[in-house]
């Protein structure tokens, strides 16, 4: 508990700091909010550098973002531009406690070191991912680019509430425009050279009414690469990639009190680049055979297969809301189908050992109905029942060889799994005086999973059934010492069910992972032109569901870790000084697993590849959980030339960042900047640029993965630098 007094002391002094220094710069009692909460929430200032409310939906109603006891990060889209964030898992540039992990082409998004490294299917992420409101349900259909994106918010801490299925760590809500009724539109080009390559992202956006009542979008984005990584067995280069995504939504509004959204989505990916591995420091089973080639530089294999990774999705969903006077009433219904196809070289060699090639095809359908109140009184309100099922098949084909000379040997499984789960969720927030306000909420989860796998030509064994259900709560207590700021301290809990190994031939389920977390909060804006907001948590989390290898090195295996615990805290800024818009982020955690006798752990061998053992890890840091980041993006723009210059760029500092249970492989502490430099003309028709990524060419590890035949890495992408133009109309 000293832990907690000293926050508590902290926060108080905090407080009362903060709401003296907003009555100092009034001269009197503290004025206003800031800006006018009205506002769209999209622009950061107005002409009088005052900085304006932001709007955000955390919890499934808009509310200003420094009135939510929820610590989140909002971002605009421009805001993504000018740091130059393409995708969701680059987000660990911007938001701080968010590590935006991968493991071949599977998204693993980890927030205040909570997070999943799961990859067969039936497996879904506990960084729950929302767009425009729909679950995107497997680790696969997390591999969002942002094409047309209004804001992106990044909501830290449990949300096992409104939220609630698969949100043991926090969630993140990509918010896309929906269809205006005043024609508008525009198209923009980047092109640009990675290692010499060319490099292309073209994207577009319309939208118009049709009618009085019906106005429709189209929104596309093509992205392609040439292959930057240099092949040291044939020569020339790999990991190319093509992108594409189209999306659409049709508005239909009968009346001023009725909206009704229809989204179409497809989208395609093949980025050959995810499954290109390179050993890690040289460590493969192939080192130990003639004529292995290792790598010594970054952005350079030497395999025997050529790599593949292609993504298919196709979405469709149907939004509702209807003003019922004292409520209003709201549902969500989507479908998803997407299919997988991915070849990798297992032991990162050219020695022909062990490669493995996956077909997985998955089914999902969701509805959610949403009651929210209306009425003026000091009680606000949100009930809603959920349902969800998915079901995923796939086969998996493994060549197997320990000897060159020798024909390796062929090995098939076919899993298939299925997900049923329920819920219902009531959470309200009380008035309990003009300044203090008091949220109660509550969900109740009920999961049931199959399971079967066969050989590729009988099933191993009879269907496995698992069944799984709780109860989360959340609670908040917010107290509004001034009319620019609160404070407030929360109590929440998670919980992902338990799920079965699709790659493997376990017949048991993990069990059930569970989290209590606690947290306070200050959220002040102290001047016109400056906003805080700070917190620090604590979180108990057991049976955390984590993932090994099986000892031959062909596939992975699930099991529960014991408990950990994560204690942080987090500060985010953001200042206008004239002509320079400034935000800085950052956050330091103690993430350590408490208690964990029995974690997998792999011992280098000096004829190649690792020993696999057994040991006790407790008191080892989380793996993709740095203790320390903190991000600076500034935007700095001024009249030029009968326009307006703007000069933007992100600094992203991290600590090392360890990606193993015995904390022996890891990422050096590193920094990534990104900049861009553009000129619009007075008409605001158009704007033209240049841009940069990873400009100062750092080579960092995107995921480590130590298993039995070695360990192998990927890089991100190197520096990249390119021309920009986009033309509105």
């Amino acid at each position: 508990m000293e832990f907690w007094r000293v926050c508590g002391v902290a926060a108080l002094l905090a407080s009362a700091a903060t709401s003296a220094l907003a009555q100092e710069a009034e001269g009197g009692p503290a004025g206003e909010l800031v800006g006018d909460a009205e506002s769209d929430g999209y622009d950061s200032i107005d002409k009088e550098n005052r900085l304006q409310e932001v709007t955000v939906t955390a919890t499934r109603r808009a509310e200003s973002l420094q009135s939510v006891p929820i610590a989140v990060t909002a971002l605009r889209g421009s805001d993504l531009v000018e740091a130059g964030i393409t995708d969701l898992r680059q987000l660990t540039a911007v938001a701080p406690g968010f590590n935006g992990g991968r493991n071949f082409a599977v998204i693993q998004p980890v927030i205040r070191g909570v997070g999943s490294a799961g990859v067969s299917p039936g497996d879904e992420p506990n960084v729950a991912v929302y767009v425009d409101g729909v679950y995107m349900p497997n680790p696969y259909t997390t591999l969002l680019e942002f094409s047309e994106v209004e804001r992106v918010e990044i909501l830290r801490g449990p949300q096992g509430t409104i939220f609630g299925r698969n949100a043991t760590g926090g969630l993140v809500n990509v918010i896309t425009p929906d269809p205006d009724f005043e024609s508008r539109g525009h198209v923009s080009a980047k092109v640009g050279a990675i290692r010499g390559e060319q490099d292309l992202d073209l994207r577009g956006y319309f939208t118009t009414g049709i009618s009085e009542s019906v106005a429709i979008d189209f929104s596309g984005l093509y992205r392609q690469n040439d292959g930057y990584i240099d092949d040291r067995v044939n020569g020339g280069r790999i990991g190319d990639a093509e992108v594409i995504d189209l999306r659409s939504k049709i508005l239909f509004r009968p009346s001023s009190t009725s909206d009704i959204v229809l989204t179409l989505n497809y989208a395609n990916s093949e980025d050959n680049q995810a499954n290109a591995n390179q050993p890690y420091q040289g460590l493969t089973l192939g080192s130990g055979f003639p004529g292995v080639i290792i790598p010594d530089e970054p952005w350079e294999v030497a395999l025997n297969v050529e790599p593949v990774m292609a993504f298919e999705r196709y979405n469709a969903s149907l939004r509702t809301s209807f003003d019922l006077g004292w409520a209003t009433l709201e549902t969500t219904t989507a479908w998803q189908e997407d299919s997988v196809d991915q070849v990798s070289d297992s032991d990162a060699s050219n020695i022909p050992l062990v490669s493995n090639s996956v077909d997985l095809n998955t089914n999902s359908l969701s509805q959610e109905i949403r009651l929210l109140s209306s009425s003026d009184g000091p009680l606000t309100w949100i009930a809603g029942v959920y349902g969800f099922g998915q079901s995923a098949d796939g086969r998996v084909d493994f060549l197997i060889g320990t000897d060159p000379t020798n024909p390796p040997v062929a090995r098939s499984i076919t899993p298939e799994t299925e997900t049923t789960s329920y819920a219902a969720f009531v959470e309200g927030t009380y008035e309990l005086n003009p300044k203090l306000f008091l949220t109660l909420g509550t969900r109740y989860s009920d999961e049931t999973r199959k399971f079967i796998t066969g050989n590729g030509v009988a099933p191993l064994f009879p269907e496995q059934e698992g069944g799984f259900d709780s109860w989360t709560y959340r609670g908040s207590l917010r107290y509004n010492f001034s009319d620019r700021g609160n404070v407030y301290a929360s109590y929440s809990t998670g919980f992902k069910s338990g799920v079965f190994n699709a790659y493997g031939t376990t017949t048991t389920p993990t069990r059930p992972e569970n989290i209590d977390a606690y947290e306070i909060g200050l959220k002040v804006d102290p001047l016109d032109w400056l906003r805080t907001n700070f917190a620090v948590f604590h979180y108990d989390y057991t049976d955390l569901q984590v993932t090994a290898r099986e000892p031959n090195g062909q596939s992975y295996l699930l099991q529960n870790a014991a408990t950990a615990t994560i204690d942080g805290i987090e500060l985010e800024a953001q200042a206008q000084l004239g002509d320079l818009m400034l935000r800085i982020a950052g956050s330091h955690m103690r993430p350590v697993y408490e208690d964990f006798p029995a974690a997998q752990v792999f011992y280098p061998l000096p004829s190649g590849g690792n020993a696999t053992m057994t040991e006790d890890v407790s008191g080892n840091d989380l793996v993709r959980a740095p203790r320390n980041t903190a991000t600076i993006a500034a935007s700095w723009s001024t009249d030029f030339a009968s326009g307006r210059l703007n000069v933007s760029g992100n600094l992203f500092v991290s600590d090392e960042v360890f990606h193993d249970f015995r904390n022996s492989v890891s990422q050096d502490a590193y920094s990534m900047a990104n900049a861009e430099i553009s000129w619009t003309p007075s008409s605001e028709r158009y704007r033209i640029g240049i841009w940069g990524t990873n400009l100062t060419d750092a080579d960092i590890y995107q995921q480590i993965t130590p298993g039995a035949l070695g360990t192998y890495v990927n890089y991100e992408r190197p520096r990249r630098l390119g021309v920009s133009l986009r033309v509105d109309f």
